[in-house]
């Protein structure tokens, strides 16, 4: 399909080459190349973020995905990428699709075609809205049809529940006997993520404050401050005063 005048072209080169296709557009009455790509959708994806909008019959969901994904993916964590990146694999029904022609029965069938659970269905739901969000933005589409798509029931397959105080004071009572229990103890006692806590430097655990600063953690919101109660502050004062160090890095804590 034609694109406008001034949009800018994308075309293949000839032979064996990691990235044939080519994004070309007019800047200051010159043609100027702007990149190189592995896809066609990834450089179409590219000539979309530069012009910032096009026709929607030309934008498929591919193309505004690599488009999102390729300002996105700059703010997020490698965990939360490679999340995004899984969803999106399940969503592949769309990818050929117009993304402005898209209905609810198409997305809503592409969330009920997945053969996973409802965390996996939830995850591909908060990128349809992602997705609609940049293109609501770009002026690809004016309705967020993601808002509307349904999930089924929720059954949770293990259902957590908080230590009791008795089994507690079992870990008390167990602290010094038992390797690792004075671990489980610091971890119930400040709601840190397991992988916060194996990542918490020996700088970061500041006794005068009675506090722990997580520099380190799964989420944006992770980042924070956390109390430390005085029932485990001498494990911590322990742990960063101890004189060997995991990996041999001097400032991590013993864990």
């Amino acid at each position: 399909m034609k694109l406008p005048n001034g949009y800018g072209t994308v075309y293949k080169l000839t032979g064996n080459r990691r990235r044939p296709w080519v994004v070309k557009k007019t800047i200051d009455g010159r043609q100027k190349f702007l990149g190189y790509f592995t896809t066609r959708e990834e450089a179409f994806a590219f000539l979309v973020s530069v012009n910032h909008m096009t026709p929607e019959r030309e934008v498929t969901f591919s193309a505004v995905y690599h488009a999102w994904s390729r300002r996105h993916f700059e703010t997020i964590g490698r965990s939360s990428r490679s999340a995004y990146e899984i969803s999106y694999k399940h969503l592949s029904s769309l990818y050929s699709m117009p993304f402005g022609k898209l209905t609810y029965h198409h997305l809503q069938s592409a969330l009920d075609e997945i053969d996973a659970g409802y965390c996996t269905r939830k995850k591909c739901r908060v990128l349809l809205s992602q997705l609609y969000q940049y293109a609501m933005k770009n002026e690809i589409v004016e309705t967020d049809l993601s808002r509307f798509l349904e999930l089924p029931r929720h059954i949770p397959v293990y259902v957590k529940r908080p230590f009791t105080a008795r089994q507690i004071g079992k870990l008390w009572k167990s602290a010094e006997e038992v390797k690792g229990v004075k671990d489980v103890l610091i971890l119930i006692y400040t709601g840190m993520r397991a992988g916060e806590y194996l990542c918490l430097a020996a700088g970061e655990v500041i006794l005068r404050l009675a506090a722990c600063h997580v520099k380190k953690s799964k989420t944006l919101a992770g980042i924070r401050k956390i109390p430390i109660h005085k029932k485990i502050l001498p494990i911590l004062a322990e742990r960063k005063a101890g004189g060997v160090r995991r990996h041999g890095n001097p400032h991590v804590l013993d864990l």
